[in-house]
């Protein structure tokens, strides 16, 4: 699956995205950011750091349209299967306090 979600998303994606990518991870990012900032400041620009944690995006995603993208993209249907399964049966649950 790992194939083909490359040969699908691999012109969609920036240079300047990291994760999840062969060759690429945090270093290479901080790397990357290091550089850039650097030169800014010494051309005198200022540089400001937006962040955000999309770690739980995936939990966010509406399972049957996820699903129906991958077919429209080709991946095979023991992919499809695999991801289907696992969305089967899920559920999640929030701890508030004690209760």
């Amino acid at each position: 699956m790992a194939a083909q979600v490359t040969e699908v998303t691999i012109d969609c994606f920036s240079d300047y995205l990291t994760a999840y990518r062969k060759r690429h991870d945090c270093a290479t990012a901080l790397t990357m950011l290091v550089e850039n900032w650097s030169k800014s400041l010494h051309e005198g620009k200022i540089v400001g750091l937006p962040s955000i944690d999309i770690s739980m995006a995936f939990d966010c995603l509406y399972n049957p349209l996820l699903l129906a993208k991958m077919q429209s993209c080709s991946f095979d249907d023991e992919s499809i299967k695999l991801m289907k399964s696992y969305f089967t049966d899920r559920f999640g649950r929030v701890k508030v306090g004690d209760v």
